[in-house]
């Protein structure tokens, strides 16, 4: 005998609401996920959208089973590639596993730069407004600050690796990082930058990675004419030293006359986006090519990562992790002490990656990834070196 839709939606989420809070989680992300394909008619609603639903069902558990059976150690292994917390008990670890990644996978919608702006406009004109607000009263508490904040300023101009400025009574200023996202709730990862897009956008010429990145572009695609061929482009390319001052390391959209003519049709939507795409992912393999023929330049990298991260996180007092429906302070983050850069050949599925990645290891710090990349993707200008 066949259910109805509305009641066999309401076993699955019984079933769920059964569960603790890492598998309930990853249920409803199921449910909201795959709904309108679960449920889609009511002649075979239990021959076979129900199977569906078991199905769901059946792979949670298979996976369970699989990760009881490995050493405790080997779970706290697989958290850190995923960088994930690794306290807990054994049961802890094999939820978090599981379903962390399911849980946060629809939620990590980071505000843009627009939006992150008004929302930081709104949030010192509420937190100026009204001196009992939430997020100061918890301020005290994790900090353990007793003085009144008696402002708070929003930070400006370059060289600011932070968002506002509690001024307290007795002068001192805090300088606090928001990370904002729309997201109903906070992603659960270790990082207090989660919300964001990366935890550092390094300029690519402030790297060694980033320059020789560029100088073989220009020598393999620019200078060599393939750009102009591959895309039509009817201007002159420009030399070496006015393509890395106005479009290889320019912070922004391209404004020369061919950097605006390559970007009209390599942009995303431009007839000529998956040319790029290809012409980024060949790329990508000759430079990998030359890092292992040429590891010094990952080693020399090293420092200048390093005093980025100095700067960035030197200037962090305190982490503001924003989402719709609740928030949370974080202190006590160290300046991560860069041990090693490791090439990353490949992504986790195997392929080969139209940006370059690396592995930014630590010895006071969870790992990070480094990505190699052009701003907005297009192949055009802004390389950078985002640390996530």
């Amino acid at each position: 005998m066949s259910l109805p839709r509305k009641k066999l939606e309401e076993r699955f989420l019984r079933y769920a609401d059964s569960k603790k809070e890492f598998k309930r989680a990853y249920l409803l992300w199921c449910f909201n996920r795959f709904r309108d394909n679960l449920f889609k008619s009511k002649k075979d609603m239990l021959s076979i959208r129900k199977k569906k639903i078991q199905y769901l069902i059946y792979k949670i558990h298979l996976k369970s089973k699989q990760l009881s059976n490995l050493k405790k150690d080997a779970l706290k292994e697989k958290l850190r590639h995923q960088k994930l917390p690794v306290n807990g008990n054994k049961n802890i670890l094999v939820d978090r596993l599981i379903f962390t990644n399911k849980q946060t996978q629809k939620c990590g919608r980071a505000l843009n730069g627009q939006n992150e702006d008004k929302m930081l406009d709104k949030l010192v004109i509420s937190l100026t407004q009204n001196r009992g607000h939430e997020i100061l009263r918890e301020f005290s508490r994790v900090t353990g600050v007793k003085e009144e904040v008696v402002e708070v300023e929003k930070a400006g101009g370059r060289g600011k690796h932070y968002d506002l400025v509690f001024v307290l009574g007795g002068g001192k200023r805090v300088q606090v990082e928001v990370k904002s996202t729309e997201c109903d709730k906070l992603n659960e990862v270790w990082a207090p930058w989660s919300e964001g897009v990366q935890a550092i956008n390094g300029p690519g010429q402030r790297f060694e990675l980033g320059r020789k990145y560029a100088d073989k572009w220009y020598e393999v695609n620019v200078k060599s004419g393939r750009v102009n061929s591959t895309f039509g482009l009817k201007t002159v390319p420009p030399n070496r030293e006015e393509w890395l001052k106005n479009l290889a390391f320019k912070q922004g959209k391209p404004s020369d006359k061919w950097g605006a003519e390559l970007y009209d049709k390599s942009k995303q939507g431009g007839v000529d986006y998956n040319k790029m795409k290809v012409m980024k992912a060949d790329f990508t393999k000759k430079m990998i090519e030359m890092l292992g023929k040429r590891p010094e330049i990952l080693i020399n990298t090293i420092p200048e990562a390093q005093k980025i991260l100095n700067e960035t996180f030197g200037q962090k007092h305190a982490w503001l992790r924003i989402a719709s429906r609740e928030f949370k302070w974080e202190t006590g983050i160290p300046i991560p002490k860069l041990r090693e850069i490791k090439l990353k050949p490949t992504t986790k599925t195997g392929k080969i990656s139209e940006d370059l990645y690396v592995d930014l290891l630590f010895d006071n710090f969870e790992p990070m990834v480094g990505i190699c990349r052009w701003g907005y993707g297009n192949g055009v200008a802004n390389i950078r070196l985002d640390f996530k």
